[in-house]
């Protein structure tokens, strides 16, 4: 479990292991949990996006995460309302 700006650092992580991390995006009970595979060696970051969202209860937005693997490249994933 993540608040905002933390970091965390991990071992002995293989290449096509399956991680799961979950951010707090309140302080309260809202969280976010992310799946992604190792594909390389190296720095991922995960990151919390808001974005527009017209259909969301009420709100005009939503939270989407996007994985960013070592070589740069991003992978967005589903918005969560």
């Amino acid at each position: 479990m993540l608040k905002g700006n933390e970091s965390r650092e991990f071992n002995g992580i293989k290449e096509g292991e399956y991680i799961g991390c979950s951010i707090s995006i309140d302080d309260r009970s809202s969280t976010i949990l992310n799946w992604f595979y190792v594909t390389e060696s190296g720095v991922y970051m995960t990151l919390l996006e808001q974005v527009e969202c017209k259909e969301c209860n009420g709100r005009n937005y939503a939270w989407a995460t996007v994985v960013i693997k070592p070589n740069g490249e991003r992978i967005y994933r589903d918005v969560y309302n």
